[in-house]
């Protein structure tokens, strides 16, 4: 029976994660992982590994978030300075603004059995 209760919490962990997703497309037109990406960045300027780290996204997923965020004028990337293969990530200005908001915007998250 315990695994059928674990099951059933994933199932409302998955749900109320759904409704973040919606609450996050409809408030900011961002997706629940562009909004962890925007987290992980901050203030910072870091690569796109840590990003993955921070994300639990795997890099193929984290690259196209990246590419979506980019294109929406959230984020630059630019080589590094010591390694010129490394990529940094950074918020542009309205990245920064998307990313204060979104720290100050109060969600509704529904109530977890646990």
């Amino acid at each position: 029976m315990e695994h059928v209760q674990s099951i059933c919490l994933m199932r409302d962990l998955a749900r109320a994660l759904a409704q973040l997703e919606g609450d996050l497309e409809e408030a900011f037109g961002l997706t629940l992982n562009g909004a962890m990406v925007l987290c992980a960045i901050g203030e910072d300027c870091v690569t796109a590994s840590f990003v993955s780290e921070q994300t639990g996204c795997r890099p193929p997923l984290t690259s196209k978030v990246l590419n979506a965020l980019e294109g929406k004028e959230l984020l630059t990337r630019s080589l590094g300075k010591e390694d010129r293969r490394q990529v940094l990530v950074s918020l542009t200005p309205q990245g920064k603004e998307l990313f204060a908001r979104l720290k100050e915007h109060k969600f509704n998250l529904p109530q977890l059995p646990f």
